[in-house]
């Protein structure tokens, strides 16, 4: 039994794939290319609290039941689709929701930042934003097939 699994339940756990994912659907219409487009971007946020009543409950065999709480994974999902008509060889550009991050960074100077009352004066605190945005440009070629004869 692991120190993060006290109570002995066993997970169950499912696969989920993360990063970017492009589905084209891409049909020919006389000198245009019509496409229909999903683009995905799926990113592990890290695991929530659980809040009480958030238990699973399991019973081992010959065993008494036994409970332990549920951390939930967090994801986000950043999508854009589009739907349109394209000449072959010119360039279609996607652009998904803005994402703003902020991380917050705490330092301080070894020893004096531990002082009480002079320890404000050895310490920092800053934030920065991230700023994510998914884009996906397209270019539809047309593409022949030609059998050689021998």
């Amino acid at each position: 039994m692991s120190a993060t699994n006290k109570t002995g339940i066993s997970y169950t756990t499912e696969n989920i794939s993360t990063g970017p994912s492009v589905d084209i659907l891409s049909t020919i219409e006389g000198n245009e290319s019509r496409l229909a487009i999903i683009a995905k971007v799926t990113e592990f946020l890290g695991y929530d609290q659980p809040t009480p009543g958030q238990e699973a409950q399991a019973a081992p065999p010959g065993g008494k039941p036994l409970k332990g709480t549920i951390p939930l994974p967090r994801l986000r999902v950043r999508s854009v689709e589009a739907d349109a008509r394209i000449q072959f060889g010119d360039t279609m550009a996607l652009r998904g929701p803005l994402v703003d991050e902020t991380l917050k960074t705490k330092g301080q100077v070894p020893v004096l930042g531990a002082i009480p009352l002079l320890d404000r004066l050895f310490q920092s605190e800053s934030k920065t934003t991230i700023r994510k945005r998914l884009y996906i440009f397209v270019t539809p070629m047309k593409i022949t097939a030609t059998a050689e004869k021998q």
